[in-house]
């Protein structure tokens, strides 16, 4: 396998493993986020709760789940899900999901709370917030056994090529660049998916900051283009405050869009502005795109989300979830303005600090 999962994982998170596996149990890939198993050992043998489910996990057409299960490997004990689902012909996923925190949690609670005393919303709110986790973790796990099983399956299907084949130099050499691209759109998804899940735990920094030099500055760094324009509608002189490392993943998301679905000759125009209300800095950024049916102004902030299917893949489908995740952790709100044909402006409205 060309795609090194072991380097994506390191990126992405450390409570999640991912083992691609044959029918005998081979280890076709893996990575060594939690558990460091055997490539010459099948995997049945290793993960004695596997053995026993062998014939479902082959025959099966959905999904196998398996929730906080108590394993131990390699003296490791913990509690983990494991969710197994065939993703090809002799080909199944195996991705392991680290509970033992949760459990611990969990468990750290009810010795040190008597749990029939805690007022009924304090149980809702813990109740909501282990419904979520469970809401993410699913999000991930349909991630890996499905949006990144494209990339993989084409990596993997041009590496069999490649050890395979008599090829001439260009013909590597295209094999080669197609790899490549596989491994960088594996890649994006792992960011995205990664950022996302990353805002939910950050801490929120303020700091006060020039406005104008702050989108200036994203503009050089990452979406210079001659094709593409900026227009800095802000004043020098406007300094907010804000946690910038948010805004900034925000901006990036919001101006990254934008280029990329722009259908103009003339390229991309982005502007940015800023206005006021009595309790909000209102920061507007607009383009000269397609625009965003009325219909569909919610879900484009949905996980996954595409709002066009094109055959070339534009994006990963996070982005705007990210940007309204990132929004709420600044206690703000966003709002979309579209007309077809003409562009899009989506405006933030984030808190004034006392």
């Amino acid at each position: 396998m060309v795609l090194d999962l072991q380097q994506i994982k390191n990126r992405y998170t450390s409570f999640i493993q991912i083992i691609l596996f044959d029918k005998n149990g081979h280890l076709l890939s893996t990575c060594s986020s939690i558990f460091s198993f055997s490539e010459t050992n099948s995997i049945f043998d290793q993960i004695y709760i596997l053995e026993s489910l062998k014939e479902n996990i082959f025959n099966s057409k959905e999904a196998i789940e398996l929730k906080m299960v108590e394993f131990e490997f390699d003296n490791k004990r913990g509690f983990y899900d494991f969710i197994i689902e065939k993703i090809e012909e002799n080909v199944f996923s195996l991705c392991i999901v680290d509970q033992t925190p949760v459990y611990n949690y969990m468990q750290n609670v009810q010795t040190q709370k008597n749990l029939s005393i805690i007022k009924n919303e304090q149980l809702q709110r813990l109740n909501k917030k282990i419904k979520d986790q469970n809401k993410q973790i699913k999000l991930y796990s349909s991630f890996i056994t499905h949006d990144i099983k494209e990339p993989i399956t084409s990596i993997k299907g041009i590496s069999d090529i490649l050890l395979n084949s008599t090829l001439e130099h260009d013909e590597i050499k295209e094999a080669s660049a197609y790899i490549k691209k596989s491994s960088d759109a594996a890649l994006r998804l792992i960011d995205d998916v990664y950022n996302y899940a990353k805002l939910e735990l950050d801490i929120v920094h303020y700091n006060i900051f020039n406005l104008k030099d702050f989108f200036d500055q994203i503009w050089d760094r990452l979406f210079y283009n001659s094709a593409c324009k900026l227009i800095n509608l802000i004043d020098q002189n406007v300094n907010i405050e804000s946690d910038a490392r948010i805004l900034e993943q925000i901006s990036n998301n919001l101006i990254s869009n934008a280029i990329k679905h722009n259908d103009k000759n003339e390229g991309a125009h982005i502007k940015v502005g800023i206005s006021y209300s009595k309790s909000s800095n209102i920061i507007s950024i607009s383009d000269n795109g397609p625009g965003i049916p009325e219909n569909k102004k919610e879900e484009i902030f949905q996980p996954f989300y595409m709002l066009k299917k094109p055959r070339k893949k534009l994006g990963t489908g996070i982005g705007l979830s990210i940007v309204k995740r990132g929004v709420k952790k600044l206690n703000g709100k966003i709002k979309v303005e579209s007309v077809l044909s003409e562009g899009t402006t989506f405006k933030l409205f984030l808190p004034k600090k006392p």
